[in-house]
């Protein structure tokens, strides 16, 4: 993570980046972590994906939740 702080970052006081961007950090150190673990062969999923980020992306939670909500209810008149 050290190597993902920006120049303005260390301008504003931050030693970290900013919250906002936590989530395409975590997916940078992911692909980071998961290409060492299949360099140094101690990955436990094999095949080793071709492409690291879109297998990262296909196993990473998503909060975002679909409306199963009807938009309009047709509420019939008694």
């Amino acid at each position: 993570m050290a190597n993902m702080v920006t120049p303005e970052d260390i301008q504003a006081g931050r030693m970290f980046p900013p919250i906002i961007e936590l989530r395409e950090i975590a997916h940078k150190i992911a692909v980071e972590l998961t290409t060492k673990a299949f360099n140094d062969g101690i990955a436990q999923y094999h095949p080793e994906p071709l492409d690291k980020e879109a297998f990262i992306n296909a196993n990473t939670y998503d909060p975002a939740y679909v409306d199963f909500t009807p938009d309009y209810y047709d509420w019939k008149k008694e």
